[in-house]
């Protein structure tokens, strides 16, 4: 997040009126999302390791059992990221204009150039992660000046947790949300940098700010309520749009087409009206981005957001329809894991209760009762009885092992892969024999059940493809070089400015997959290899074989 020196603040009567809508949101937010945090914490918690809930697990060690846990989760779960990792996918720039190929290669180079300088793709892969855990992954896109002095574009992940999207939305990737809230906490040092006309005042205890803990679970630990660091400050940023009208004006004479804001066309019409001439126009909303930091109840700064768009964009999973939220692969884990780490307990548990089986005798029987309930179990120990007390000293009969256990811990297994689709070929876990063609096609049939995760990752790179557009076109040098390649495979720098020009200023965002990934490579070389017999009596150039 980087704010500008030059602050732009409303008035009182808008500021109030601002602090009031915020706090509508607010309510709404916070209602709304309650749930699906406690569900997004455990999910988590589950993919950590930590699968055990606290009354659970002392109430398992206070009856002697031994809580154990087997997390089948996480494999899944990296099985899916890093079907994702080696086969990303890049964006490309397509100008509308017939002719304009010289931009779409100068824009798709600038957007390859941003992006590694940033580590964009390994911030996405993380943000997709998360949206397998949780149902939500959020990205930011943002200048940055604390490195490079003429500005650097930031793209990276952002904790879901901090991340509220409109509870209204419910269009993939919250595409149609109308406001984003996002919480962050950060120290007093911090603070002071983003927002250096802050010194303190109209803070709590002048200038020692008081942290405001907006999450249930930070407030109590173990029943004791929890105040937080003294240092840390918790800012929200909000980013919203209001619609303004814009109007169409077309001049009376030559026909051209004008487009204003109100101010200017009642300015206009003011002076149509004097000259007695009729405008002809027409009246359309644009919508203008806004945001807002807010700390303790103030307005720390107020201002539009320039590229025309939120700065962060979300990347959902399955949509719960019920509740308003999306969901990730866990949570349908979530239940077959428990139930897992459950069975195995309590099978370790009869295992070790009746490997001894029980003992009956009277009470005469021992010399020492309370020595022999020590040491009956133990093979090394010598448990002394009383004269005659053999005949009066009789051994229980272990309980057999219940039948099909086999059978139940098979399927308390194969329950967490079928819940969410993956298979043993997704995993590399098939142990069978079975042919190459058939573990490919199954692998396939795999992804097709987890594409709707997919299918969002790619809609995001196309909303984010845009909002990174509009970040260079304003915020870029135009003097910015950018390497380009020639078709003979010599580089050349050219001009970021040359690709923005009146004639080119909208482009098709296309999404394509990376050439890089080992799925795409492993397909060409199969055509190729099919299609060589063909090639080598086709007498081909030696560009071509170059390019092959």
């Amino acid at each position: 997040m980087q704010v500008d020196d030059d602050q732009t603040y409303g008035d009182d009567d808008e500021s109030t009126e601002l602090l009031e809508t915020f706090g509508t949101w607010e309510r709404l937010v916070d209602g709304h999302y309650g749930l699906w945090e406690d569900e997004t914490r455990d999910c988590y918690d589950m993919v950590a390791g930590e699968q055990w809930a606290t009354d659970d697990k002392l109430a398992m060690e206070d009856a002697g059992k031994v809580p154990v846990t087997f997390n089948r989760i996480a494999p899944n779960l990296d099985a899916v990221c890093g079907v994702e990792i080696e086969n990303r996918q890049k964006v490309t720039y397509e100008p509308r204009q017939v002719g304009a190929s010289a931009q779409n290669e100068l824009l798709s180079a600038a957007a390859d150039w941003v992006r590694d300088e940033c580590d964009a793709e390994h911030e996405e892969s993380d943000a997709f992660r998360d949206a397998l855990i949780c149902g939500v992954g959020v990205i930011e896109t943002r200048m940055s000046y604390d490195e490079e002095l003429a500005g650097q574009i930031i793209i990276e992940r952002v904790d879901p947790l901090e991340v509220r999207f409109d509870p209204s939305a419910r269009k993939t990737n919250y595409a149609d949300a109308r406001y984003i809230r996002r919480k962050k906490p950060y120290s007093s040092i911090e603070f002071e940098e983003l927002f250096p006309g802050e010194d303190g005042e109209g803070f709590p205890e002048g200038g020692k700010r008081k942290p405001v803990i907006v999450q249930p679970k930070l407030r109590y630990t173990h029943g004791s309520e929890q105040e937080g660091d003294d240092d840390t400050v918790w800012v929200t940023e909000w980013q919203w749009f209001d619609t303004t009208p814009i109007y169409r004006i077309s001049h009376p004479d030559t026909q051209e087409e004008r487009l204003v804001d109100q101010k200017t066309f009642e300015q206009l019409q003011e002076l149509a009206e004097n000259e007695g001439v009729t405008l002809d126009y027409i009246v359309q909303r644009q919508r203008r981005y806004r945001r807002a930091f807010v700390a303790n109840g103030e307005i720390l700064d107020l201002q539009d957001i320039e590229v025309g768009a939120f700065t962060y964009t979300a990347i959902t999973g399955k949509r719960d329809r019920n509740k308003g939220t999306f969901y990730g692969l866990v949570r349908p884990m979530l239940d077959p894991q428990r139930f897992s780490n459950k069975l195995f307990s309590q099978i370790l548990h009869m295992v070790n209760v009746n490997a001894k089986g029980g003992l009956m005798g009277e009470v005469d029987a021992f010399e020492d009762i309370r020595d022999a309930e020590a040491t009956w179990s133990d093979p090394a120990a010598f448990t002394k009885l009383a004269p005659g007390g053999m005949a009066k000293v009789k051994e229980k009969t272990p309980p057999s092992y219940p039948q099909s256990m086999d059978r139940l811990m098979e399927v308390s297994v194969t329950a967490i892969r079928d819940t969410t689709g993956i298979n043993q070929e997704m995993l590399g876990l098939a142990g069978r024999d079975q042919p190459g063609v058939l573990e490919a096609q199954r692998k396939k049939q795999a992804y097709s059940i987890l594409s709707a995760f997919f299918d969002a990752a790619r809609r995001y790179r196309k909303i984010q493809g845009r909002i990174l557009l509009d970040f260079m076109r304003k915020f870029l040098p135009p003097d910015t070089l950018v390497r380009i390649i020639n078709d003979d495979g010599s580089p050349m720098y050219q001009q970021i400015g040359q690709a923005f020009d009146a004639q080119s200023d909208k482009f098709n965002v296309i999404v394509d997959d990376t050439p890089a990934g080992p799925n795409q490579k492993s397909i060409v070389f199969q055509m190729i290899t099919q299609l060589m017999p063909l090639l080598q009596n086709a007498n081909l150039g030696p560009d071509v074989w170059a390019e092959l």
